[in-house]
Parts: structure tokens; C-alpha cells; sequence
């Protein structure tokens, strides 16, 4: 894991004596931020700055509502290169319009806005153009303020925040935990208990998720919502990317007729493909060696995949359940 210590960058600061970090947590960020104005994000959009990646789920949030809300060429963005692994972590082309001018990487935009931060450097990053400090780097926030903001405003597509039902909130904490970061729980699984566990968990939660997808348009029935929005950032990674960086060789989204169908259907939303980048999901998740699942163990066992079993159809790689029951879910 990449971040700084009192300023200074670190490319793995899990060498670093007292650094513990679990998945969960790992992609939050403790930088000082001074917060998103609603008021001015609507009225003035351009009085903000968008740091994200293509190749970044997370930041894939901010993007998608980016795009989908009508704000390109209203809300500046800069795009970090795909490739994480080298020595400064997400790198950019320096910009003399950014808030700063003069970065190449990440992490001197966190270290303009504290120079002495400590904490994960991560994507995506609200700069606030007035106050000339980051507004958050949290991709649940930034993409709850646009929603606010901007949905179902001048033709543009509403889309169902969290906040305005509890069974969608329980449905947008449930995704994140077991598709979000579920499928990250394999590609950091460190033994073979930990792959064979979290691959279990990650398709029994693709398995419920496909059974309510066969018989309604998005995740929470009839409505585009920001359960759409957090399953297909995974959704279109899944195939050209976390199957095989991940090793979940046995298992493709095509596999599921109610996901598929689902990931075809936000293609279709006016602005979401303009967001997916297969080359740099391909770059990001492959030319890197964060990832533990690809690296020996202490006992120099490599962790041994799943892989098809020719004699075998689809079906055997999905467990036999029935649908979890959240409340308020349609009927």
C-alpha cells in the first residue's frame, strides 16, 4: 500500500515498522479536507477540480456521475495514468490550469493541501478552486454531492441516492462490502483459507445479486439508483480484468445472465461508457505486483486458483441459494 508519513512519500508502507492497514479500510483516506458546498458545487461547478483514474473503481464513481450529471467541460478533470507501480504511485501530466500547477504525482497534491499528512494517497480527489484545499477524497461523498446536485436536473437521469429509502442504503453498503471489496478480498488473499473463503463469499453474493437482476432492470427494482453505479464499476472490470489479476480463473460476469444483462443496460445510460477504459483496467491490475495473490507465501507456496472444469457447466461454480430478504426490495 502506497501513502505518506508526516509529508513524505512512501511506495509501500507496509515495510514501514507499525503499519497496519485491513482491506475495508485500506482505500479510505484521513486527508484534511474542508468540505463540498452544495450550493456553490450546483451554481458553480467550475469552482471545483476532479483528480481521478480510469483505471480506479473508486474513482470510477465520481467519473460515471461526472459524465452522466452533463458536467464535461463545466467541472475541470485530471486523469492519472493507469500504471501504479512506479515509484510515485498515481502520476499525471503537470498542468498549468490544476490547482497545482506543478504536480506529476498524486501525492504532491495531497502534500499541497497538508505537508504533513499522513495516510493512503488515493483517487478520486475534490479539489475546492476558492479555498485552494482538497474538498474531500472520499468517492462515497463526492458522489453523493453530485447526485444532490445535479441529478434529474435539465434531461439529465435521476438517479436514486441512498439516503432517500433505508432498504437502498442497505443495499449500497451491502454491494460495497461483498462486490467492492469483496472481490478485492481475493486479489490481497495472503493463504489459500483466505482465497478459498473470500472467492466463496464474493460468488454467493454475484449469485444473489444475479437471481434479483433476472426479473428487474437495475438493482433496486425499476429505478437507476447508486446501487447501479456501485456494482458496475465492478461489473466492468470483472472480465478483462479481476478474473485473471485475481486469479477467479473458473468464474466470468457473462456467467450470469441477470448481471450481464444489468452491465449492458448502464453501457446504455447516456455518458457511462465514455468512462471505461478495458486498456487501462488491463494495465493497472496486471503490470503491477501490489497485489499479494501473485506473490509466494513465507513457506514459498503460491496460492493455487480455481480453474474450469471442462466437464462441468457454469452452473457448478454457483451455489444453490435463495434470495437474501432485504426489506423494502420489490416483489
Amino acid at each position: 500500500m502506497r501513502g505518506m508519513i508526516n509529508g513524505t512519500w512512501h511506495r509501500n508502507l507496509e515495510e514501514l515498522e507499525g503499519w497496519t492497514a485491513d482491506i475495508a479500510t485500506s482505500f479510505r483516506t484521513p486527508a484534511p479536507a474542508v468540505g463540498i458546498n452544495p450550493d456553490r458545487l450546483r451554481a458553480r461547478p467550475e469552482s471545483y477540480h476532479l483528480y481521478a483514474a480510469r483505471a480506479c473503481p473508486f474513482a470510477h464513481r465520481a467519473l460515471m456521475a461526472h459524465a452522466m450529471f452533463g458536467l464535461t467541460g463545466k467541472m475541470p478533470v485530471t486523469l492519472a495514468n493507469p500504471w501504479l507501480g512506479g515509484p510515485s504511485g498515481w502520476t499525471f501530466a503537470a498542468d498549468a490550469s490544476a490547482p497545482v500547477p506543478r504536480a506529476t504525482a498524486l501525492w504532491e497534491v495531497y502534500r499541497a493541501n497538508d505537508p504533513a499528512y499522513t495516510g493512503r494517497v488515493t483517487v478520486p480527489v475534490l479539489w475546492d478552486r476558492e479555498r485552494n484545499a482538497i474538498a474531500s477524497t472520499e468517492s462515497d461523498e463526492i458522489l453523493a454531492q453530485f447526485m444532490a446536485a445535479f441529478s434529474a436536473v435539465e434531461a439529465r437521469p435521476e438517479v436514486i441516492p441512498a439516503t432517500r429509502h433505508r432498504s437502498l442504503a442497505m443495499w449500497c453498503d451491502w454491494i460495497k462490502d461483498r462486490v467492492n471489496i469483496g472481490v478485492y478480498r481475493i486479489g490481497f488473499a495472503r493463504n489459500q483459507a483466505d482465497y478459498d473463503a473470500a472467492r466463496r463469499h464474493f460468488v454467493e453474493a454475484l449469485t444473489e445479486l444475479d437471481l434479483r437482476l433476472t426479473g428487474y432492470r437495475y438493482v433496486w427494482g425499476d429505478s437507476l439508483s447508486e446501487a447501479d453505479i456501485l456494482l458496475f464499476a465492478t461489473a466492468i472490470r470483472f472480465d478483462a480484468a479481476y478474473q485473471g489479476a485475481f486469479m477467479i480463473l473458473d468464474l466470468q460476469w457473462r456467467d450470469f445472465p441477470g448481471l450481464q444483462a444489468h452491465l449492458e443496460t448502464m453501457l446504455a445510460v447516456p455518458g457511462v461508457s465514455d468512462t471505461v477504459s478495458f486498456a487501462d483496467y488491463r494495465t493497472h491490475y496486471f503490470d503491477d505486483d501490489a497485489f499479494a495473490i501473485r506473490r509466494p507465501g513465507k513457506d514459498g507456496h503460491f496460492i493455487v486458483p480455481r480453474t474450469p472444469d471442462p466437464s462441468l457447466g457454469a452452473s457448478a461454480v454457483r451455489p444453490q441459494i435463495a434470495p437474501a430478504n432485504i426489506e423494502g426490495f420489490p416483489a
